[in-house]
């Protein structure tokens, strides 16, 4: 599948954007012959505790908020996917640990050749690499949650790509961002990326191999503000660059979309990488 089947991750909203198959069951949950579901946490405690998640509040389609485990944590709204999640089991102020929320399509994408173009629709309202973020993951086989976190947690696929959109930048500040463009709205753009070659890693935060790949922010966004504000992306993929690219937050997905094909539709990111795959199935993740 040449990836027609636009989607995206956030910890409030998935949108499928353009899919012939658009596929839910009669429960409104996702349907888990098109769609998967993963979720792995840092809550181990050898002997005790093993992947621990615990229970989460989700806003409902009504507008109510209560308190749910699994699978309940992931509902569908009007054509969109929310997801939410709980990285503080005990419930003690900063006594947290890293969560993962997995969803993938069980589709192919093969860019073989040629240059592979994935996009979606996100609600990004990252606060940076100590808050929650989306990420984009692309695995030669189906690998449930890949995922690495600096030098103590390695859940790698055996070739494959990432890439964090956890870069951010506040209100009246550069942050992380190369220019003052709307300086004075939240904004945020590509942090790092990850590829994978036989098992050996090279992640741009400093660890694992190294081939020189960097990631180069040309711009960022401004900020999806929730379910009503979207930014739109674009991940362009072949075996030397990546590029990315991505619309600020708008109202309604429809405006979005066609933004994203006028000329403030931006380059935010690029960098080169030497991937050794071209196919496997696309993934996101957060």
């Amino acid at each position: 599948m040449l990836v027609e089947c636009s989607w995206a991750l956030t910890r409030h909203i998935l949108r499928h954007v353009r899919c012939a198959r658009r596929k839910w069951n009669s429960t409104r949950d996702l349907n888990s012959n098109v769609w998967g579901v993963s979720r792995t946490t840092g809550n181990v405690n050898v002997g005790g505790i093993y992947n621990g998640w615990a229970a989460t509040t989700i806003e409902k389609c009504d507008g109510t908020t209560p308190t749910v485990v699994p699978p309940a944590d992931v509902i569908i709204c009007d054509g969109q996917v929310r997801e939410a999640s709980n990285d503080n089991v005990s419930g003690v102020f900063d006594d947290g640990t890293v969560t993962v929320l997995a969803m993938y399509p069980k589709q192919p994408f093969d860019f073989a050749g040629r240059t592979g173009t994935v996009s979606f629709d996100v609600s990004n309202d990252t606060n940076g690499s100590h808050s929650t973020w989306p990420e984009f993951w692309i695995s030669d086989k189906p690998v449930p949650a890949p995922f690495t976190h600096f030098a103590t947690w390695h859940a790698l696929p055996a070739n494959g790509l990432g890439i964090r959109f956890a870069a951010n930048a506040d209100i009246g500040s550069f942050g992380n961002c190369p220019n003052d463009n709307n300086i004075n709205q939240l904004r945020w753009t590509v942090s790092t990326a990850v590829a994978v070659r036989n098992y050996d890693f090279e992640d741009t935060e400093g660890y694992g191999v190294s081939t020189g790949m960097a990631v180069t922010d040309l711009d960022c966004v401004i900020e999806s503000s929730g379910p009503g504000q979207m930014n739109h992306v674009e991940i362009r993929i072949s075996q030397s660059q990546i590029d990315v690219y991505a619309t600020d937050g708008r109202s309604g997905c429809d405006s979005c979309i066609a933004q994203a094909y006028r000329c403030d539709y931006q380059c935010e990111s690029y960098f080169h990488a030497r991937l050794d795959l071209d196919r496997g199935r696309a993934l996101q993740r957060r």
